[in-house]
């Protein structure tokens, strides 16, 4: 007479074999093995292609110094008021960034601090941004200056901050267009054009000169504003503010900041 196997004996030895093909069959565990080599594979892959960087938001610096592409696009939506001129010599010295808008941050700037730390680092400057580089989170900015280091039409400027606790700095070229825009080139491949659109430099007296630039080459253009003061301790001051509010430039998706220098 056979004896059957118990219901326990069963139970123990189908949860043996089921325990042993989850955790050791050797084909789940090339697969487990291949999936997980495929998606490293694809991560890195997706974080050095590059993406072009358009004279656009979220990209604000160019590698299309012609703006060919964009050129159309650009003059439909130009909203700039004119490009004062003013004359050379007070652009002379250092000016303390007080404001800027946020898409001048995240972009413009966060531009600028890439490139510096690729040059620290002496890797390639390449035309476009990786998917990495396009959705790094933006520095965290404080005492933000621009030194333009002479006065003539054609000119070097150095821009200089304190970017996630490190000072960084670099040199660029600053040349007056003929239309009264500046245009700015930073290293091999950044460029952008700005704007002097209000200063008070003309009035007496005057807490602190001041100089507001738009950026042109945006889209749209002039989205982005710059104010620049000699005394970076200049508080919020009326006419700079409704100069601001009369060209919209704090929107509630691109708000003007205020931008921090904590007093040594």
């Amino acid at each position: 007479m056979r004896h059957r196997p118990s219901s326990w004996v069963l139970f123990v030895l189908f949860s043996a074999i089921i325990e042993s093909s989850l955790s050791s069959d050797p084909v789940q565990q090339l697969v487990r093995s291949v999936a997980l080599d495929l998606r490293i594979l694809g991560e890195r892959i997706l974080a050095r292609i590059p993406i072009p960087n358009l004279d656009s938001s979220p990209i604000s610096f160019q590698n299309d110094p012609n703006g060919v592409v964009v050129d159309t696009l650009t003059n439909l939506l130009d909203m700039c008021p004119v490009c004062l001129d003013i004359e050379k010599t007070p652009f002379f010295g250092t000016w303390h960034v007080i404001f800027w808008n946020r898409n001048f941050l995240l972009n413009t700037v966060s531009d600028i601090v890439q490139l510096i730390d690729k040059l620290v680092k002496n890797a390639p400057v390449s035309n476009g941004k990786s998917f990495a580089e396009l959705f790094e989170s933006p520095p965290v900015v404080i005492c933000p200056q621009i030194t333009f280091l002479d006065a003539s039409d054609s000119t070097r400027l150095e821009v200089s901050l304190n970017a996630d606790g490190e000072a960084k700095s670099i040199v660029g070229k600053m040349r007056r267009a003929e239309d009264n825009s500046l245009v700015w080139k930073i290293g091999p491949s950044l460029s952008t054009s700005m704007c002097v659109t209000y200063t008070n430099m003309m009035q007496s007296p005057a807490e602190s000169d001041v100089l507001i630039l738009a950026q042109i080459d945006s889209i749209p253009k002039c989205e982005n504003f710059l104010v620049l003061a000699k005394n970076h301790s200049l508080q919020s001051n009326v006419a700079i503010v409704d100069y601001l509010e009369r060209q919209r430039a704090n929107s509630g998706l691109n708000p003007m900041l205020e931008v921090s220098c904590p007093r040594q």
